[in-house]
């Protein structure tokens, strides 16, 4: 377990640094967002993922995009934006126009 956490650590490390690879940031995030050998931080998980996401990576897209939705990682929930809107808020009828 305590070289799980070291190599956890030692990736979040070069994840932060400039020249990190997108599949290095997008490992941080995950590892981050799911308490993953490190304590849970939203915060950098949705800052992992926004590097991996600039440099391509897919998936790391499609976690940032679920946070957002969610209010995760420091982005507040906005309900107008959100696709389940419908499950909370009333549609407006546009069919009598």
């Amino acid at each position: 377990m305590k070289q799980g956490i070291e190599g956890a650590a030692a990736i979040v490390r070069i994840a932060e640094s400039e020249d990190a690879s997108a599949d290095e940031c997008y490992a941080a995030g995950w590892m981050s967002e799911l308490n993953h050998f490190l304590p849970e931080d939203s915060h950098r998980a949705a800052q992992m993922y926004q590097n991996a996401a600039v440099k391509g990576h897919l998936s790391a897209q499609l976690a940032l995009g679920e946070m957002r939705l969610a209010g995760k990682g420091g982005y507040p929930m906005d309900p107008a934006s959100n696709s389940l809107s419908y499950k909370r808020w009333p549609r407006r009828d546009t069919s009598m126009r």
